[in-house]
């Protein structure tokens, strides 16, 4: 049997020799005795030594993760350190009793083909057609473990998918397509470490449809759904896709304006305003205009506050909007009218 053979169930059964070959080797060489758990060569050197079992049994461990194989009397390993000089071992040989081995170098081998070739040629192209099977039986078992590991890499790729869906899923609100308030707990944080390291300007608008509660009552939940939907669009085309857009839930909704100044968030806020108030939602036998009406309420992000004084001073404001009637903008203490556009 081969170093180089493939594992167990891909290689070919243990090299034989006739009687007359197996004599020859093993008067061939030097004789070595191990005793167990010696070690007879290491994988990755470089060796000039074939082997043959004289007695005793020696283990090869393949460092690739491949089965283990034991020798017995009669059978060799190592052929191609002899054939091939610079070949590294493929395998880890280690005496599992004590073993007496019969180390044949080269110039024992040139000893071998000078006095017996035509007995020395047939035990070569015994050693030639055991390693053309095994190197057989290991590209086969090669091309089977690729397989597996391309169907292993696919359910890997399927369930990193699957995973990164589940996640948008977790985190956008279904009826509307904005994202929710996990998604806002998760991420306001990371916008406000953003604004802090880069000295950049973070606006937080909060917004409350008015009177949602009527559009529910008079024209049913399907038009209340419409509206929320309506709204959301609103929101949608009036923020840039660094900005992040969430439903809070019901009918509250916010809006993180990341890298931008006061004046130009205050901007963006009361156009928002503006637009659904001058943007009516039809009802659904289309003969009512449903008032898209909000109550806005935002302020900036200070250095060194924590996420729940942000949220509070933008529900502040948001409340003095409601407080005063609704359709306005409360910004940082500023109360704006809605003027349609």
């Amino acid at each position: 049997m081969s170093g180089h053979d493939a594992d167990a169930g891909a290689s070919p059964a243990a090299l034989a020799f006739s009687g007359e070959e197996r004599e020859l080797l093993l008067r061939a060489g030097t004789q070595a005795q191990f005793q167990p758990g010696d070690v007879i060569f290491e994988a990755g050197g470089v060796g000039s030594l074939m082997y043959a079992v004289v007695s005793g049994e020696v283990e090869l461990a393949f460092p690739t993760g491949r089965p283990a194989k034991r020798l017995g009397p009669g059978e060799c390993f190592g052929e191609l350190a002899l054939l091939m000089p610079e070949h590294h071992r493929t395998a880890t040989a280690r005496a599992v009793s004590a073993s007496v081995l019969r180390a044949v170098d080269e110039a024992a081998f040139h000893v071998l083909v000078s006095s017996r070739p035509r007995l020395t040629l047939q035990l070569l192209q015994g050693i030639s057609r055991y390693l053309v099977a095994s190197e057989q039986g290991l590209a086969t078992e090669l091309q089977k473990r690729n397989t597996e590991l391309e169907r292993t890499l696919g359910y890997l790729r399927q369930t990193r998918q699957e995973l990164q869906y589940q996640e948008i899923l977790s985190r956008t609100d279904a009826l509307t397509g904005l994202f929710n308030r996990r998604c806002l707990d998760a991420e306001l944080p990371r916008f406000m470490e953003r604004a802090e390291r880069t000295s950049q300007g973070l606006g937080l608008v909060m917004l409350d449809l008015d009177h949602f509660k009527e559009v529910n009552d008079v024209h049913g939940h399907g038009a209340g759904d419409d509206m929320l939907r309506h709204v959301s669009r609103m929101i949608t085309a009036g923020v840039r896709r660094s900005d992040l857009a969430c439903r809070l839930g019901g009918d509250e909704f916010s809006v993180v304006l990341d890298e931008i100044s006061p004046a130009l968030a205050r901007l963006r806020a009361l156009d928002l305003l503006r637009r659904l108030a001058s943007t009516p939602l039809r009802s659904p036998d289309g003969t009512v205009a449903l008032s898209a009406c909000a109550s806005l309420g935002g302020t900036m992000y200070r250095p060194g506050e924590d996420m729940a004084a942000l949220l509070q001073r933008a529900d502040q404001e948001l409340y003095r909007s409601k407080r005063l009637g609704g359709v306005r903008l409360s910004w940082m203490g500023e109360v704006i009218e809605a003027v349609p556009v």
